[in-house]
């Protein structure tokens, strides 16, 4: 077995593995919305007696992002979110893939704010073009998570061609090592048979 296979993630892979995987779930959460719709906050309008509705919080840019936790956002939508809290840029930034890919998101989530608030406009011409603007942009990021996707790929296969030739490698250094101790194994057998020949030789002259 490899080392590398042997060893047990340390706690610092661990915290950065838990780092990444919370900024996933905010990116794939931002995407929803992105795709299906901000959320509206009910709020009672007392003139009116009605209930009206505002566009959900959502962040607008990467410093943004990465306060985002949630705590922001309405109860009611905020029991329904997958566990997040904040990230450190820099945790962001050593992931430059994810980091054009939240870009993307945010760039879709503000194309879809103005649709939304067009859609009880009737100015149908503007409409149009806001759903074409949405569309394209949600384009953009379905197109960088395949890019992203496919170099994941690449990397899982690369890492696992270095494995399979380590494995190889080890391989092929123990058939070594069988071999030389199956020689050696070979040549004691003969010291020993040797040595056996002269006592037989050596034991009448003794009786002598």
């Amino acid at each position: 077995m490899s080392d590398r296979k042997a060893r047990k993630p340390s706690v610092a892979d661990v915290n950065k593995e838990n780092a990444k995987n919370n900024i996933i779930r905010k990116k794939n959460l931002l995407e929803a919305w992105a795709n299906n719709g901000i959320p509206y906050v009910p709020i009672q309008n007392t003139n009116q007696n009605k209930s009206i509705g505002e566009l959900e919080y959502f962040p607008r840019s990467i410093r943004q992002f990465n306060f985002w936790d949630g705590s922001a956002n309405s109860t009611q939508i905020r029991s329904g979110f997958p566990a997040i809290s904040r990230n450190a840029n820099d945790t962001l930034r050593s992931h430059p893939s994810l980091k054009n890919l939240v870009e993307l998101v945010l760039d879709g989530l503000i194309a879809r704010e103005t649709l939304q608030q067009n859609q009880s406009k009737p100015i149908r011409i503007k409409k149009i073009r806001d759903s074409l603007a949405i569309e394209k942009k949600l384009r953009g990021i379905a197109e960088a998570e395949l890019i992203n996707v496919r170099k994941q790929q690449t990397e899982e296969r690369r890492k696992y061609n270095d494995d399979k030739a380590a494995s190889n490698s080890q391989i092929v250094e123990l058939k070594k090592m069988v071999s030389e101790l199956q020689r050696q194994n070979i040549d004691a057998v003969q010291e020993i048979s040797g040595l056996k020949s002269r006592l037989m030789k050596v034991a009448p002259l003794k009786k002598v």
